[in-house]
């Protein structure tokens, strides 16, 4: 309710386990998640294997994908580090939307995308109200254009 009075957008992601079935983790997300005008579409956390090999993971990645797509209409985001994607997934799935996690002076774009639409630069910031380090995030979207993404 107060994100909403400020004017804020806020969003829901789910971290992948790539050794759990996707679809039921999809499930879990859509029966636990409701999103409304003021929602960011939903973002995928990838950042770990869970020791799976580099095909299982992009099936599994594309499962939770494809899955919450159907269901709420939207392209969800890809939240994950380029060093990490490029070593255990590879190209591939690069019409979502990206949330590169890359703490450097330039983004490093994983394999396939072209550019980022979220970028976390830094995981060491400070805000006011908010004990302890925040991460630091730019967007290359409008406040109109990001209420778009839920909608496109």
């Amino acid at each position: 309710q107060d994100s909403r009075a400020a004017g804020l957008l806020r969003g829901a992601y789910h971290f992948l386990h790539p050794n759990l079935d996707a679809g039921q983790q999809a499930a879990h997300f859509l029966s636990v998640v409701s999103l409304d005008d003021d929602a960011l579409p939903p973002a995928l956390d990838v950042e770990v294997t869970d020791g799976v090999d580099p095909a299982s993971l992009r099936r599994c990645i594309a499962t939770w994908l494809e899955t919450v797509e159907t269901a709420l209409g939207c392209k969800p985001v890809v939240y994950t580090d380029p060093s990490f994607w490029r070593a255990n997934v590879g190209a591939g799935l690069s019409a979502y939307p990206l949330w590169l996690a890359c703490y450097a002076d330039q983004p490093d774009m994983p394999p396939g995308w072209q550019r980022w639409t979220f970028w976390q630069h830094a995981d060491g910031g400070s805000v006011a109200g908010i004990a302890g380090p925040v991460d630091l995030d730019v967007c290359q979207l409008s406040y109109e254009q990001l209420r778009q993404l839920r909608t496109a």
